[in-house]
């Protein structure tokens, strides 16, 4: 692949509101990457707002075995689970860090904005101090997640290794 076609698939891919994960694509005329209505690789959208993980689309083969569409389900499952977390953990966040500047500026007797328009911004050593706080009232919360989503992820491994092995011997 040349310098200047692989340049012009990634200014392709910027058009569009979600990008393939494979390096190799196969394009028609116009730009698509898909088949009719087929898609032909997993595609991954852009960050979520609150979340800020990317929506996966997973691709499904037309002759999806059940090693491979038990490991999908269990990706999309885990995905799931990790958008549900990650939006009410930053959502608290956002919740907490708004407060805690809400009550600076009261402690501090500031005004929000200065006098020429822009707002008063805390040091780094008080947003410090915040995120700390943070992070230790929301330890057992994290420690908690941090644990299932070890669990789920080596409970994935052995559907993934049969899906694999599915796809090597099966499918050329």
């Amino acid at each position: 692949m040349s310098v200047s076609h692989y340049t012009r698939k990634l200014l392709i891919f910027h058009r569009f509101p979600i990008r393939c994960l494979c390096s190799r694509v196969q394009e028609s005329g116009n730009g698509d990457t898909t088949q009719g209505n087929k898609q032909r690789h997993n595609w991954i959208g852009p960050p979520h707002k609150i979340s800020n993980l990317r929506e996966v689309k997973y691709h499904i083969p037309e002759n999806e075995s059940t090693a491979e569409k038990t490991f999908r389900l269990l990706r999309e499952e885990n995905d799931k689970f990790n958008h549900q977390f990650w939006v009410a953990h930053n959502v608290a966040f956002i919740k907490a860090k708004e407060e805690f500047i809400a009550n600076k500026e009261k402690e501090s007797g500031a005004p929000l904005p200065d006098e020429d328009g822009t707002k008063h911004i805390l040091t780094a050593d008080e947003m410090a101090r915040f995120y700390r706080q943070f992070l230790n009232d929301h330890q057992e919360k994290l420690k908690v997640y941090n644990r299932e989503w070890y669990m789920r992820n080596i409970k994935m491994l052995w559907p993934a290794l049969k899906a694999n092995v599915y796809k090597k011997l099966y499918r050329r």
